[in-house]
């Protein structure tokens, strides 16, 4: 088998349609007092080379230094996804009929809904009809029964490297970067090294209804591509509640965790729980879920809302953010 090797600044080919604002070089500064990378908050289970610092150059032309740090693509415990019958109780999916992703549990009650609006994913049996999508990312392809409706569960590609690149001095753009395909489909890396990602594609297209499965902590591979996080996994098991998902669905492979950092985003900031370091609730978000504290600039993610990785980012990117091998 060919070894594949991934260089990317948390921007990978990741699944569902989108659009990208480039950052601008206008207004771009380094904060003051600003947290910034720290190597040693990461529990990285495929780590393939530690964390190091190389010389890069930013979107706005900035030459500067950023992180790098290889990571095999292999969580330490993922799953379930698709249940293989009506009575089995699986991961989470997003389905979206009318066009607004609702969380679930992958059970008999969200297939009954399906089939109520047309979508059939059990036959006579009791079998789910799972799908292995083997196509382009967000195109549900795949082999398997032709019927209205499935339930997506990709393979893992276990012998994927993927290398980030990451700044090292953190700084404002100015300006507003959308997370979407193709240009910035991740936002950044969880502390398990591991990228985020927005909503999944659509479920319905047209006359059938394709559903990604998320194993209970909001995550699922891509096809031929990298494992990746819809729901950040660190203060999931707070959403799962909050959208009434069934009380056993949920993650038990990552520690949960709402008032420090979680993850780092593509622009180097630091991205907290709900919370900030003294356990309150922020009430100053910016539309990209961030604002600025003694610590510096950083983000937050949700406890309530599904999904609830960041959409935009407030910082400069690497400009190199993806090479294939």
């Amino acid at each position: 088998m060919s070894h594949t090797r991934i260089l990317f600044l948390i921007a990978l080919v990741a699944c569902g349609p989108g659009e990208s604002d480039d950052t601008t070089d206008s207004g771009s500064e380094v904060v003051e007092g600003q947290q910034t990378l720290d190597a040693s908050r990461f529990d990285i289970h495929a780590l393939v080379s530690d964390f190091s610092t190389v010389d890069c150059t930013l979107t706005d032309g900035t030459s500067t230094t950023c992180h790098t740090v290889t990571v095999r693509n292999e969580p330490a415990e993922w799953g379930p996804g698709c249940p293989s019958t009506d009575t089995e109780v699986g991961g989470v999916g997003f389905y979206d009929p009318n066009g607004t992703p609702v969380l679930y549990a992958l059970d008999s009650d969200l297939w009954d809904l399906m089939e109520a609006d047309g979508y059939d994913v059990i036959d006579d049996q009791g079998n789910v009809n799972v799908v292995v999508p083997t196509g382009p990312p967000g195109s549900g392809g795949g082999g398997g029964p032709v019927t209205t409706g499935s339930c997506l569960d990709a393979d893992l590609v276990d012998t994927l490297e993927m290398v980030y690149l990451i700044p090292a001095d953190p700084r404002l753009s100015g300006s507003t970067t959308t997370v979407a395909v193709p240009d910035v489909p991740y936002s950044g890396i969880s502390l398990d090294g591991l990228p985020l990602a927005p909503a999944p594609p659509a479920t319905v297209m047209g006359n059938m209804a394709a559903l990604p499965a998320l194993d209970p902590c909001g995550g699922h591979p891509e096809p031929d591509g990298p494992f990746h996080w819809h729901l950040t996994p660190h203060e999931v098991n707070h959403v799962l509640d909050a959208q009434g998902i069934r009380s056993d669905v949920r993650c038990s492979a990552i520690a949960q965790v709402s008032d420090d950092v979680i993850a780092y985003a593509a622009d180097g900031f630091p991205v907290y729980g709900s919370q900030d370091s003294d356990g309150t609730e922020p009430s100053d978000l910016d539309e990209c879920h961030g604002h600025s504290t003694d610590a510096g600039y950083h983000y937050h993610v949700s406890a309530t809302e599904a999904p609830n990785n960041l959409t935009c980012l407030k910082g400069v990117l690497a400009s190199t953010f993806l090479e294939r091998r």
